[in-house]
């Protein structure tokens, strides 16, 4: 639940950095920053990555493994740093992704590290990573101000839990009750969507 809540979180975030990267590098620092637009946008791609490899780090420690860990950090220092002299070529964009590509060894390290300590399947592994990674998709790709997931509480309360969200609406989301019932609160598009199995 960890990995979820963290990739939930990280998630909508880098999606929210990568496109508003070129607002907050002019207006932040002015048009002579406008070459860390590009690095900047490729690290909010892999940040979600790098923000859940870190809770392999402290299961590693927890469970009293923190010489498998160190393996995998001498790993990831090495895979940045001949990221960064193959992406030279390509000036500082390059870089960028070359040493993203250090990220994505360490995470898949370290969640093998984490699988083979806690034997989790890598199906709830992946799920975890799904809703805020497709928030994000949505909202970036789409261009639509809100996306969110909500999962249906099949009892008597009839509770709308909210798991992910991404957008820059998110203000919306405190409007919609959190309640499908077809009382008078819960008439909303989302409660209607929930109670009919249709999209609304």
């Amino acid at each position: 639940s960890s990995l979820y809540l963290v990739f939930t979180g990280a998630t909508p975030m880098m999606m929210f950095m990568l496109v508003a990267a070129p607002y907050l590098i002019r207006t932040l620092f002015g048009p002579q920053w406008e070459a860390s637009i590009a690095p900047l946008q490729v690290f909010a791609i892999f940040g979600a990555f790098r923000a859940a490899y870190h809770l392999g780090s402290a299961v590693a420690q927890a469970l009293g493994r923190p010489w498998a860990e160190f393996a995998r950090q001498v790993l990831y220092a090495l895979v940045v740093v001949a990221g960064a002299l193959v992406g030279y070529r390509w000036g500082i964009t390059g870089v960028a992704w070359g040493t993203s590509a250090g990220i994505v060894v360490m995470y898949v390290a370290m969640a093998q590290l984490s699988h083979s300590l806690l034997g989790f399947s890598w199906r709830s592994f992946a799920g975890a990573h799904a809703t805020g990674l497709v928030c994000g998709l949505v909202v970036d790709a789409c261009g639509y101000p809100l996306a969110w997931v909500g999962l249906a509480e099949q009892n008597k309360a009839k509770k709308i839990n909210r798991v992910a969200h991404a957008g820059t609406a998110v203000g919306f989301l405190e409007l919609l009750p959190r309640t499908w019932s077809a009382e008078e609160v819960g008439r909303d598009p989302a409660s209607t969507a929930i109670r009919t199995g249709q999209p609304v």
